[in-house]
Formats: C-alpha cells, sequence, structure tokens
C-alpha cells in the first residue's frame, strides 16, 4: 500500500496531480532541501530534513516544495483527498497546502533557490527543476499518519539510484546540512584557536598545479599518499584535542574517542582541513614537521575550512568528503538564505575564480606508472 492506496492506484493518482499542477500554477509558500548527490553519485535522501535542518543541495539535490491549490480542483484526487483540509471541521478552507517532491540539477540550484521564495507561482520555478516525482498533502486527515517516502520513491526513481536514510544520523551535524555549516564555522574560526592542540600529522590532499585555477583534492589522499603540494594546496593536519576542551561540541562529540570502552582517553583526535598559499608551503610543513601547536602554524595557514573527528563512534557513518567540502570551498553564500542568521565566511570571496575537482590519489599514481 502507497498512501492507503494500492500501486496501481497511487500511480495513476500521482500522475494526475502532476498535471493538475502544471495546469493551476500553485502559488508556493516554501521549499526545503532533503537530498544531495554524493561522493558515489548516489542521491542521499533524509525525510527527517525540515526549513530549520535541511541540506546544503550539492549536485542533482532533492527538494520539497509546500503549495497551496484550490480545494475545488483537486477534489477527486486519490491522494490529495486524503488530506486534513477535507476534515468536516475545515469545509470553510478554500485550499490544501501538499508537497511536491523533485529533482534539480546543480546548474541550475543557485536560480532556482532564489526564485523559489514565499509567494512565487510554480510555472515560475519550473524551468529550473529536471523532474517532479510525487506529490503528498502536507497533513493528512489520519493524526499522526506519516509518509514512507522510500517506498514511494522506489516508485519513480530506480532503487540503485538513491540512498533513505530514515534518520540524520546525530542529527543534523552528520550531513551536510545547514546546522553542520554553522557548527563547522564557528569550530574552524573561532574555537579551535583558543583550544590551539597539538598538531602530530599532516599531508597534502590538494594542489593547485601548474598556478593553474583547479584546486584538485585527492579524496582517498592519506600520509602515505605523498600528494605533493604545489601552488594553493590543501592539507590534512592531525590533530589531539583534550575532551576538556571539548565540551559539548556537535562535530568533536561524534568521536569514536566518547565510546564507553574509551572513556579512560583523555582527548580526540581530529582532522583539520586547511588551505596554505605557495608562499608559505615550505614553512608550514617545517613547523608542522616538529610537533608544533596549531597557533605556531597559523600565520602560515589561508584558511581552516573544515574539521571533523578522525573517526566516528557510529561504524556505519560515511563522512562525505567531497559534498562537505563543496559547502564550505563555495556554496557556504551561495545557498544562505535572505535573513539567516549564518556567519558569513571569506573562502567563497577569495576563492571564486577556483574550480574543485574530486580526484582518487590511488588511480593517479597507477596512472602515473603506464
Amino acid at each position: 500500500m502507497l498512501l492507503n492506496l494500492n500501486i496501481e492506484d497511487w500511480k495513476t493518482a500521482n500522475e494526475d496531480i502532476l498535471k493538475i499542477i502544471d495546469d493551476i500554477n500553485p502559488q508556493v509558500i516554501s521549499h526545503c532541501c532533503i537530498g544531495y548527490t554524493s561522493e558515489n553519485k548516489i542521491l542521499q535522501v533524509h525525510p527527517g530534513a525540515n526549513e530549520e535542518t535541511d541540506i546544503i543541495p550539492s549536485g542533482l539535490s532533492m527538494f520539497i516544495l509546500k503549495c497551496s491549490v484550490p480545494k475545488d480542483k483537486v477534489s477527486d484526487n486519490l491522494i490529495i483527498k486524503q488530506s486534513n483540509a477535507y476534515l468536516p471541521e475545515n469545509d470553510n478552507e478554500s485550499h490544501v497546502d501538499i508537497k511536491i517532491f523533485c529533482l534539480v540539477p546543480e546548474d541550475h540550484l543557485k536560480p532556482f533557490v532564489q526564485v523559489s521564495k514565499a509567494g512565487s507561482s510554480y510555472n515560475t520555478i519550473k524551468q529550473h527543476i529536471y523532474s517532479t516525482l510525487i506529490v503528498t498533502p502536507e497533513k493528512f486527515k489520519e493524526e499522526g499518519y506519516k509518509i514512507e517516502l522510500k517506498d514511494l520513491l522506489k516508485q519513480v526513481i530506480q532503487p540503485s539510484k538513491f540512498k533513505c536514510s530514515d534518520t540524520l544520523l546525530a542529527g543534523p551535524v552528520a550531513v551536510p546540512s545547514r546546522p553542520w555549516k554553522e557548527y563547522n564555522y564557528t569550530l574552524c574560526k573561532k574555537n579551535i584557536e583558543s583550544i590551539n592542540p597539538k598538531v602530530t600529522k599532516h599531508y597534502c590532499i590538494g594542489n593547485t598545479p601548474g598556478g593553474n585555477t583547479e584546486l584538485k583534492i585527492y579524496t582517498d589522499a592519506n600520509v602515505k599518499s605523498g600528494i605533493k603540494p604545489e601552488g594553493l594546496s590543501m592539507f590534512i593536519l592531525e590533530a589531539k584535542i583534550p575532551k576538556a576542551q571539548v565540551l559539548s561540541d556537535p562535530i568533536l562529540m561524534l568521536s569514536d574517542a566518547y565510546l564507553p570502552e574509551k572513556k579512560s582517553k583523555s582527548y580526540v583526535k581530529a582532522e583539520l582541513y586547511c588551505l596554505v598559499n605557495s608562499e608559505n608551503l615550505d614553512k608550514l610543513q617545517k613547523l608542522a614537521n616538529k610537533g608544533s601547536d596549531l597557533n605556531r602554524l597559523k600565520p602560515f595557514i589561508n584558511n581552516i575550512v573544515m574539521l571533523k573527528p578522525k573517526a566516528y563512534a557510529d561504524p556505519n557513518y560515511e563522512f562525505d568528503t567531497m559534498a562537505h567540502l563543496k559547502i564550505v570551498m563555495h556554496s557556504c553564500t551561495e545557498y544562505t538564505r535572505t535573513g539567516s542568521s549564518s556567519s558569513e565566511s571569506d573562502i567563497s570571496s577569495r576563492l571564486e575564480s577556483l574550480s574543485l575537482s574530486f580526484v582518487s590519489a590511488e588511480t593517479t599514481a597507477q596512472a602515473s606508472k603506464h
């Protein structure tokens, strides 16, 4: 059963309501991103996301458009008539609120977000939509009824093309969401300086060879990869942060250092992603080789852009490096809504002309041998 209907009835009703929406051009109330394309090219869908904790779009992304449609135009539809707007006590209401689940391609994300404002018409927005998938009521007659989004999406997207997480792992900070961006900004720009941890290792994971404007980031790079710093380069600095200074930071609290069996550990192992200008490469590496405190290295660091635990308490959690780095490198101002309380990073303005590419260090090393 899909929305209390058999599969065939649901498919027919869903196709009908999508056609009706095109005809009546409803008014948009709000929008919310609930999915993005991950490093492995799979659409990661988080039904638990909402307007406060929505995912920051990256690649082909899934959005919910909340719209208001005239009741008399949709009252015969088997899906929409399940709305609480059709309860007897709501007879005087002339409109019903619906959710439209749609996909937006990466090159249309910015204009889509800009025009998807309250009061906009659906026809203004639809030129930026790759595909409209399903429609549901905003609220159902049956109190507490929740849709099984995964089951619905299976009918319109190949199951191998998406992954549905029923909850936001460890809250909204474990996925590339707006709250994560806020926490990461505070951690990188304010808290880490006062903590001043000891740097234990460093290695390059990205460079701009030949002085070009493409920063190549090697997503599987490690200490042994031997990526050569060149031009503006990205490093990972491994550091030990005392638990007493972590306090309740929502990013670092996800570390495996907080597992019961590691209770005696006094520190959290963390990875700091930072950008270093070409003229500071030698100075940074010489100091880092001596095991310096972070604040001794900071004069030679352009930006600390991201900070994460080295290992997570949840063994099933896989950190999506590409999606998170895209946010901190370019998306932090592009997708911030008007009136947001976000502190704007200077990263995007400094790197406005820089493009990103994500490659495999192992694949590159193998290719260079042939």
